[in-house]
């Protein structure tokens, strides 16, 4: 199950209880969210960069990006790509 779908469980699920205990499910799917699928954010091109290298049965490694993507990618840690490649709907797309 991924995180959305967990929050649109516990939506339709706990209408029954008071606003506390719904923001305390919310709370705690954030947090968890954010420990164990943080969000990855990369620009436009950074996307399509590492699109262009996903493929789910083999990771990406910074060090094999060709030149003029390695520049690209520079502002993306090896840890953020990792995650990325575990959850690609991490990625959220920021213009920088």
């Amino acid at each position: 199950m991924t995180f959305d779908k967990a929050f649109e469980t516990v939506d339709d699920n706990i209408n029954y209880c008071d606003d506390n205990a719904f923001d305390q499910w919310y709370t705690l799917l954030e947090d968890l969210r954010k420990e164990y699928v943080p969000t990855v954010e990369m620009t436009h091109q950074q996307a399509k960069i590492f699109a262009s290298y996903y493929h789910p049965e083999k990771p990406i490694i910074k060090d094999k990006f060709d030149y003029p993507d390695v520049l690209i990618m520079k502002d993306i840690s090896e840890k953020e790509l990792t995650q990325a490649w575990l959850h690609p709907d991490s990625i959220k797309i920021v213009d920088k």
